[in-house]
């Protein structure tokens, strides 16, 4: 492999950094209305087909998304292409940088133990991203048969949980600022505004539907009272 400079493996970076943000986002708005399903029924039972929609959008993106992000191909900038990509080019790594005085220090840790505690967590989370594959193999980009006749099959044999999935996005979000943090001494957020705004914003969502949804019911009960009150 060509050696690669430190401005490519920040764009590198930078660009996983993207795709981890926005299947964070995916995945907290979608447990987000799995969260408030109960609390706002009656709002979103109004529009079953839509939410139906969303649930099923969000789902499939999802594990698309996340499958693409642990993908293990030379020719995809994965997680799995990005650690090899840093483990062939360690020389543009540095093991000190300089305080507010200009001296020198070492870092608190080093590009080896990066690599080395990443390696770890590729062999802890690959139980998890076998079954992500499987199950894309299978449900969310082709129509396997076994799935056809079976709905359940390729699930109960290969199953993921959001837990799991939550999981391997805080993985990736942690390696990549690592390798950031050991090249700019900064961090980038894995979230949009706050970990909680897609959540946030669901739920609002869903507060000012069902409050609509209430004020129409009282414009037509006021509607119905005037026209059996006429004289």
């Amino acid at each position: 492999m060509s050696s690669v400079d430190r401005d490519a493996i920040l764009a590198y970076a930078h660009t996983l950094m993207g795709h981890i943000r926005i299947t964070y986002a995916y995945l907290n708005t979608y447990k987000s209305l799995c969260d408030n399903g109960a609390k706002y029924r009656d709002a979103m039972n109004q529009m079953p087909l839509f939410f139906t929609m969303i649930y099923r959008s969000l789902a499939h993106t999802i594990m698309i998304d996340m499958c693409k992000l642990f993908e293990d191909d030379k020719q995809v900038l994965g997680i799995k292409k990005f650690y090899s990509i840093c483990e062939q080019n360690q020389k543009v790594f540095s093991n000190t940088r300089q305080d507010e005085n200009g001296e020198g220090t070492e870092i608190p840790y080093s590009i080896a133990n990066v690599l080395a505690l990443a390696e770890k967590d590729f062999v802890r989370n690959s139980k998890a991203i076998e079954n992500l594959k499987a199950q894309r193999d299978t449900i969310w980009a082709h129509s396997d048969k076994r799935f056809v006749l079976n709905p359940n099959k390729v699930e109960n044999d290969f199953p993921v949980a959001w837990d799991e999935i939550e999981q391997l996005l805080k993985f990736a979000s942690d390696f990549v600022n690592s390798i950031i943090m050991g090249l700019t001494n900064s961090i980038e957020s894995p979230f949009f505004n706050t970990p909680t705004a897609c959540s946030e914003n669901v739920e609002h969502l869903l507060s000012l539907l069902e409050s609509g949804i209430q004020t129409q019911e009282m414009t037509n009960g006021q509607v119905q009272m005037k026209s059996v009150c006429r004289p």
